[in-house]
């Protein structure tokens, strides 16, 4: 799917330089990537869950992302093909993210920090030379260190409907400068629904994210909406996922204001795949994807490995963890 974010085209280039002496502008720090795995739903990775355990796991998730910003833009050439128009500002994206959590009952605490262990922004030709966008090199940074906390108020293991409050604040490291980290302190504080049997599984997650306000341009990057829904069926030692995952801005040209339907910034992803319990309450889960609508981290390829351990013994399992 060409995921082509046409807005950054005026924060990245400007006619004139096209004209004369082309050029790539760099665009001021902000976040492109959109990651944000949880670290405690027992068959969820981007929904939260309601359940009241008592457990500590460790979930570590590799992922492999593609093009999670792609900028269209005129070089000013005659007889340009389509493929000297496009660049990714964040193209190749490796992963690695480990997350922690402990239950104590109703109550759960959450942590984690990923690692760009690599990341590849594109490569344009401009008169026959190879350039990226200025200030943007291949690298690896670490992204935003996280912390959550989860209470939940109707248990998803005796109650018809399982409901949860949660919140997270993150700060950043450095990978803003790669468009991979926020610029400031960012967060979300969210409300989840769980409707759990011994072999099904569906969850529903919003939640408002505050987030540092940039201007790139014609569009604005703000505070979103952001929804996930989930479903999972058990199948014993194992069994299959999906989720679909989205963000929704609320004002600002980037909500789709005064811009073309191709640069609004309401990125949807959707993820399906499985998992297989192993020994001693560990688990392993792939999963793969691609970005259903543009805007800001909706990659066109998403493939995410977890692999995953209890700590101790769950209070509750309807997976036989």
């Amino acid at each position: 799917m060409m995921l082509v974010f046409s807005a950054l085209a005026a924060a990245l280039s400007t006619g004139e330089a096209q004209a004369a002496a082309p050029s790539l502008l760099t665009p001021p720090p902000f976040s492109g990537y959109a990651f944000d795995p949880r670290a405690d739903a027992r068959h969820f990775l981007f929904t939260e869950d309601a359940q009241v355990e008592e457990f500590a796991r460790v979930r570590i998730l590799a992922a492999y992302d593609r093009d999670s910003v792609v900028s269209s833009y005129d070089l000013g050439q005659p007889g340009a093909d389509a493929a000297d128009e496009r660049l990714a500002l964040v193209g190749d994206v490796w992963t690695l993210h480990p997350v922690f959590t402990r239950g104590w009952g109703a109550l759960r605490l959450t942590g984690g920090v990923p690692l760009y262990v690599r990341s590849q922004p594109d490569i344009v030709k401009i008169d026959g030379r190879s350039q990226r966008y200025a200030g943007t090199a291949a690298g690896s940074a670490l992204g935003d260190a996280h912390i959550g906390v989860k209470g939940v108020m109707l248990d998803a293991g005796t109650a018809p409907i399982g409901l949860a409050t949660f919140g997270r604040v993150a700060v950043p490291l450095g990978a803003a400068d790669q468009y991979l980290g926020q610029p400031g302190v960012s967060g979300e504080l969210g409300l989840t629904a769980q409707w759990l049997t011994a072999r099904t599984d569906l969850g529903l997650s919003v939640a408002h994210r505050f987030l540092p306000k940039v201007d790139l341009g014609n569009i604005e990057v703000d505070d979103q909406l952001q929804y996930t829904l989930a479903g999972a069926l058990d199948l014993g030692p194992g069994g299959i996922t999906g989720e679909l995952w989205g963000r929704a801005q609320y004002s600002g040209s980037g909500a789709g204001r005064s811009i073309g339907p191709s640069s609004r910034n309401n990125p949807v992803q959707v993820l399906a795949g499985g998992w297989l319990d192993t020994t001693r309450g560990g688990r392993v889960r792939l999963l793969g994807g691609t970005g259903l609508t543009p805007g800001l981290g909706a990659a066109t390829v998403r493939v995410v490995l977890s692999v995953e351990q209890g700590l101790q013994k769950d209070r509750q399992s309807s997976s036989g963890e």
